[in-house]
């Protein structure tokens, strides 16, 4: 870059202190974990399987893989491979002939003359399309989807990525800005309202930038008049939230498309949102496959680094129970494993539960409880006896229930607020978010993880599918 501009120095600034894994809950007695020390494990998905599309719909990803690391994602792979399949199978060029100039092939620049020495035989346009195969053969790739199934990180890999940028130690010879874009800020029909119109028609996917980065130190403009798309990379997270929106939706149509133009886009998404049209505009699939064995050893020893007699017996419980050491590959269910392993009475409880009676159901039910003692811990001088105490909880729990449900099955995950504030005659909004499910997220609402949310919102489901005067609406989510 020959000019570091304003919003260059704006988005460095405001990733690199950005430097700590977001707490899944709001306590000031639990440690933030660094980014730097943070584990990645990634697939390149080589070709997909006849089951491909079946396993999609169970939010899996299912071909062949090979491992990468996280700043080779856009470089060619197999390169050796494909030139040798490439001179071998179209233009017959003799096995010992390739093996001379491999090397020197991939290496050089100018490839005419290698080629005009080595295959007397093939005409000027034969060559000069050769070299240009070749050279598409080693070229990085742009568009990546970044696919992992729920609680696996992908929203956390995308803050490192940002992170890694901003401290200098990732892609700075490749990209003079990066812009880590929440795709689910488009359920929030108001956001467009900060921008004048004059700004939207002209670069609406550079208002939304601004808006979702919410850059207060620079103006619009300053994205607009970014000239060379080449060197940005857009960072798209969670397509999933809002693959429900349909080309009707204005904003989500024009920014799509303005995406698509760029050359250089990471964008986050379940697999069972990936549409064959959405798949067709990315180049190379990703898979985050969340932890191994030694991820989550790395998060258990930093959650009790200064706790020792916490951190060692829950090491050992989860080597001994290989059902919920696998249920602990999505990072989100290994944080909440964390957080309740301190609590005498859960970690008892799990320790006396057999690995085969454990799933990801009991482990939720497990944190929801513990946010609860929590709460009632320290409003206890709230309430007459603990039959009040425990009936308000209740209550509390029944409406979280009720807004994932709704905000799922009318609103696409958003919890707008006047869905949270047309209980607040009944409940004190702030201590429904202080008892740690629910959060806000601007002039909104949203819950700790999309998880909580689908758990909460299948609770509220169970329970209407078990009451006969709401079976039939509730059985209409399902259509």
């Amino acid at each position: 870059m020959q000019e570091k501009t304003k919003a260059f120095n704006v988005l460095k600034t405001l990733y690199s202190f950005q430097d700590t894994l977001p707490k899944l809950i709001e306590d000031e007695q639990i440690k933030a974990l660094s980014l730097d020390e943070y584990y990645i494990k990634l697939q390149i998905l080589l070709s997909e399987d006849n089951d491909s599309v079946k396993a999609a719909l169970h939010d899996k990803v299912t071909g062949e893989k090979k491992p990468v690391e996280i700043e080779n994602i856009f470089k060619a792979i197999d390169v050796e491979n494909r030139i040798r399949e490439l001179l071998e199978k179209n233009y017959q060029v003799r096995e010992e002939i390739i093996n001379d100039i491999i090397k020197p092939l991939i290496e050089e620049e100018n490839k005419l003359n290698l080629l005009y020495r080595n295959i007397p035989n093939k005409s000027e346009s034969e060559i000069k399309y050769i070299a240009e195969s070749i050279n598409r053969i080693q070229a990085d790739v742009g568009k990546v989807l970044l696919l992992g199934g729920a609680g696996i990180g992908k929203t956390t890999l995308m803050h490192y990525l940002s992170y890694k940028w901003g401290k200098d130690n990732l892609w700075n010879d490749k990209f003079d800005y990066v812009f880590r874009i929440k795709l689910k800020e488009l359920l929030n029909e108001n956001w467009s309202r900060e921008y004048e119109a004059k700004e939207l028609r002209q670069n609406k996917l550079a208002c939304f930038i601004h808006y979702c980065l919410n850059l207060e130190n620079i103006e619009p403009h300053e994205i607009i008049n970014i000239s060379n798309k080449d060197r940005v990379l857009l960072l798209l997270d969670g397509y999933d939230e809002v693959a429900f929106l349909s080309q009707d939706n204005r904003d989500y149509r024009d920014i799509m498309e303005a995406v698509f133009q760029y050359k250089n886009v990471i964008m986050s998404s379940r697999p069972n949102a990936i549409t064959e049209n959405i798949n067709n505009k990315f180049e190379r699939k990703v898979e985050n496959t969340g932890w191994d064995s030694e991820g989550i050893k790395k998060y258990v020893y930093k959650s009790f680094e200064y706790d020792k007699e916490f951190g060692t017996p829950l090491k050992s419980f989860l080597d001994t129970h290989s059902q919920i050491k696998e249920i602990c590959e999505a990072p989100i269910n290994t944080a909440i494993i964390c957080l309740i392993w301190s609590d005498q009475e859960i970690r008892q409880n799990l320790q006396t539960t057999s690995n085969e009676n454990f799933n990801i159901s009991r482990l939720y039910s497990e944190i929801i409880n513990w946010l609860n003692n929590r709460h009632l811990a320290k409003n206890r001088h709230k309430y007459k006896n603990k039959t009040e105490a425990n009936n308000h909880l209740k209550n509390i729990m029944s409406f979280l229930e009720q807004i994932a449900y709704e905000s799922l099955s009318i609103r696409g995950k958003l919890v707008e607020s006047k869905l949270v504030e047309s209980k607040k005659n009944t409940l004190d909004i702030d201590e429904v978010i202080e008892q740690g499910l629910l959060r806000r997220e601007g002039q909104n609402y949203q819950f700790i993880h999309l998880t909580f949310q689908e758990f909460l919102a299948a609770r509220h489901l169970k329970n209407q599918l078990l009451d006969n005067y709401t079976k039939s609406k509730a059985a209409s989510f399902y259509r």
